[in-house]
């Protein structure tokens, strides 16, 4: 009886053990309740009928993208909102600690050029994560493309398709 006690004891002081204070750590299972971010995307440099930017926002509740034609950063975006489920962010969540953007520090930028570009700035469990700009080298490529096609997802199809036709709209309007 009396090693039941001293076992039992034990596992209650266990579990009220504290873990030392310093910067809070990403869980690898449980999401945040902070968990929020933004992503940028460019589509390269091409000849400005061709150009496109977006930005997706996200939080707890809603993803908005805000779509711009060509280079003007001037002009008015085109806005798609919705709503979010908890299943949609959780699995955005576990899709961005698989690709490693939590651990990541700063990618490296190696000077390749022509393709997509962008950032990343996620907030998760009190911190930010910003691997800085992305599209530079392989690494940050491969990781932009990662991350956009994580939170596309985010959206019904008919959003992106809808964002892809006002851009060929635009598109055809605008001088050669």
């Amino acid at each position: 009886m009396r090693a039941v006690f001293l076992v039992l004891s034990l596992l209650l002081v266990a579990g009220c053990a504290q873990r030392h204070a310093g910067d809070p750590v990403v869980d690898d299972q449980v999401m945040p309740a902070d968990f929020a971010g933004t992503v940028e995307y460019d589509n390269g440099s091409l000849p400005p009928p061709y150009h496109y930017e977006w930005r997706v926002t996200f939080d707890d509740a809603t993803a908005e993208v805000e779509w711009r034609p060509g280079y003007d950063s001037s002009a008015e975006p085109w806005r798609e909102a919705v709503g979010i489920t908890d299943d949609q962010r959780t699995g955005l969540y576990a899709r961005l600690r698989e690709l490693g953007l939590f651990d990541l520090a700063e990618v490296t930028d190696d000077g390749m050029v022509g393709g997509p570009g962008g950032s990343v700035e996620i907030t998760a469990a009190g911190r930010t994560h910003d691997p800085g700009s992305l599209g530079g080298s392989e690494e940050g490529a491969r990781l932009l493309e990662d991350v956009a096609d994580a939170v596309r997802a985010l959206f019904p199809a008919e959003v992106w398709d809808g964002l892809k036709t006002k851009q060929e709209d635009w598109s055809d309007r605008q001088p050669q």
